[in-house]
């Protein structure tokens, strides 16, 4: 996994000029509230990430041990296995998207020590509950504490003497607007690391050990299986299963990325500018003069919560490519005259983005963001700037409706972006199949192979004029009108469908999805019955168990997805159970029950 590293390492080695991060300040309180643009270079991201390594070094005294997680191909790793090698690990409290949150993360994975990430405010926050069984399961060694915005100034007027205190006690806790820290306080944690949400700085630590000594990190294993992070699950259904990942899970998405879409400035340094213009022409992003083309930048949209796994790639994806991130930072006051964060939607992050002159290119969302995101465009006399603006849209996370390509293409008119629709859970690194939904107007679909290979596209129009009569569909055919396909598995994953003991839904060609490469995560943490239903060993491969329904499609090869397994309800009185995919089959063609069909297929 030497290339990955490498790949860090270029962080390093970017012009100190060159721009990691757009922050958009915002502060509700002025009357103006008219954002503040800052910028945070490479070489200042290197500095605070640098620093925060000092800080886990020397004063938290903190090195990776290392574990043996050898001959994965043949077994799963045992229980003790994972146990040890996510020993030690870092809690990170991050409650919104910002450049520290990803010195943070940049840090333990330059160490090589796992991280654990978390939200204790803000839309997405971890509740109680579930923040205590992640710090009694994971036993952090030290929390990385992002302090947001009016965190950070409420921390600036605290005590010099801080970063020593083994606690915050009573009289302190007002310092601490959102109580991030005196939350982690009641939950055990008293070493804790804070830096600056707006650059990465390092503004102190609690409880620390002073040490002279610069422990040095243990390499990586060879092929990259060993622990990065370690995502817990929602738990909604069940208790929350923390989920181990991999360095070589987020290295084999990054580099499918990277080949398959890659980013302007990759184009530029590896393919000169010449052939970069061309590129640019076909797709339409300069005219055919190429005017201006020198100056074209991928710059990407960064807003999901680092509570969700599309969140790593999100970070690491553009930053190891030297690409920027744009970030919205908003505060909003409440009473008693403390100030709380405000969560930008969608529509208003890239309006913002606008407002500040910095052109968005690319984003990942989930489905139903970007179809309130454009129907807020409708009956828009002047279309916001980011319609024109956006080059490569990502949707993942729940099931894509046909409705969303329409809206696509009547919004978006001949600004039409590449809309990519990734399948995956987050036992898979997030993603392990790509559909190309639209892609602008290509003349001929093969033209858009060619330019994406190893794709697969849907052509929502394709699709509008094959005439079928309704009473001659079987349920296959009903789902393809119904539902968008995840499309080809991306490098080096494929698929499996198992037979299932549904009779309908199998004689239509249905099965229980299985999938399996590199992107599959280590397993879970001190879960050994969840590791034994999930994943299994299959053909000397590891294979994870999606509790997705799908058929492939014969021709094209394509998985489309018809609903969960069936983990029946039962019905007591009539002796019979109703599976999932039962009520997909009766539901599907039906428009009047579109918003609950919608429910009943979500990705959980």
């Amino acid at each position: 996994m030497a290339a990955l590293m490498q790949a860090f390492d270029r962080i390093c080695s970017f012009d100190g000029d060159e721009t990691a991060f757009h922050i958009s300040l915002i502060d509700s309180n002025h009357s103006s509230c008219q954002p503040s643009l800052q910028t945070v270079g490479f070489s200042e991201l290197n500095e605070n990430i640098q620093l925060i390594i000092s800080e886990l070094h020397n004063r938290h005294g903190l090195r990776r041990n290392g574990s043996d997680l050898t001959c994965r191909s043949l077994d799963l790793p045992s229980e003790r296995c994972i146990t040890e090698a996510c020993d030690p690990n870092v809690l990170i409290v991050s409650n919104q998207p910002s450049p520290g949150e990803a010195a943070a993360i940049m840090a333990c994975t330059q160490l090589h020590i796992p991280f654990v990430p978390m939200a204790l405010d803000g839309p997405h926050r971890t509740s109680d509950s579930r923040a205590k069984i992640i710090v009694d399961e994971m036993k952090p060694a030290v929390a990385i504490v992002v302090l947001c915005l009016s965190e950070e100034k409420n921390q600036e007027d605290d005590d010099e003497d801080w970063e020593s205190k083994p606690a915050l006690s009573n009289q302190e806790v007002d310092v601490d607007s959102h109580g991030t820290i005196s939350k982690l306080n009641r939950l055990g944690m008293h070493r804790i690391i804070t830096v600056k949400g707006q650059d990465g700085s390092v503004i102190g630590s609690m409880a620390g050990l002073k040490t002279e000594q610069n422990l040095p990190s243990t390499p990586i294993e060879e092929d990259g299986r060993d622990p990065m992070y370690i995502l817990y699950t929602s738990g909604s259904k069940s208790r929350p299963k923390a989920v181990v990942q991999t360095y070589a899970g987020l290295w084999n998405r990054i580099q499918w990325q990277w080949k398959v879409f890659p980013f302007v400035q990759q184009m530029r340094r590896e393919n000169g500018l010449k052939e970069t213009v061309k590129l640019l022409i076909e797709d339409g992003i300069v005219d055919e003069h190429g005017a201006n083309a020198n100056n074209i930048n991928d710059v990407v949209l960064r807003r999901t919560s680092l509570s969700f796994v599309d969140s790593i790639v999100e970070i690491f994806g553009p930053l190891l490519a030297g690409v920027p991130l744009y970030c919205p930072l908003w505060l909003d006051q409440i009473s008693g005259g403390q100030e709380k964060m405000k969560y930008c939607g969608l529509s208003e992050s890239l309006d913002l983005a606008s407002r500040d002159g910095v052109r968005v290119t690319r984003l990942t969302c989930i489905p139903s963001q970007l179809t309130q995101a454009l129907c807020g465009q409708k009956n828009r006399q002047n279309p916001s700037d980011w319609i024109s603006s956006l080059d490569f849209i990502i949707v993942s996370g729940e099931a894509c409706q046909p409705s969303l390509p329409k809206l696509f293409d009547d919004i978006m008119l001949k600004e039409q972006p590449v809309l990519l629709n990734l399948y995956g859970q987050t036992e898979s690194s997030g993603d392990v199949s790509c559909m190309i939904i639209s892609a602008r107007d290509f003349e001929e679909k093969d033209q858009a192979l060619k330019r994406f290979p190893n794709s697969s596209i849907y052509n929502v129009r394709e699709v509008d004029e094959i005439p079928v009569k309704p009473e001659e569909k079987n349920f296959v055919e009903k789902c393809q009108e119904s539902l968008i396909p995840c499309g080809l598995p991306i490098t080096g994953h494929k698929f499996m469908l198992r037979p299932i003991a549904d009779k309908m839904l199998a004689s239509s060609g249905v099965g229980q999805l299985f999938v399996s490469g590199p992107g599959l995560a280590l397993g879970y943490f001190k879960n050994k019955n969840e590791m034994t239903n999930n994943f299994m060993i299959h053909d000397r491969d590891i294979w994870l168990n999606t509790m997705d329904l799908a058929f492939r499609d014969a021709k094209s090869g394509t998985i489309t997805i018809v609903g969960r397994a069936p983990k029946g309800v039962d019905d007591a009185k009539n002796g019979c159970s109703i599976s999932i995919g039962k009520i997909n089959g009766v539901l599907i063609h039906s428009a009047e029950m579109e918003s609950i069909f919608n429910i009943s297929v979500k990705k959980v």
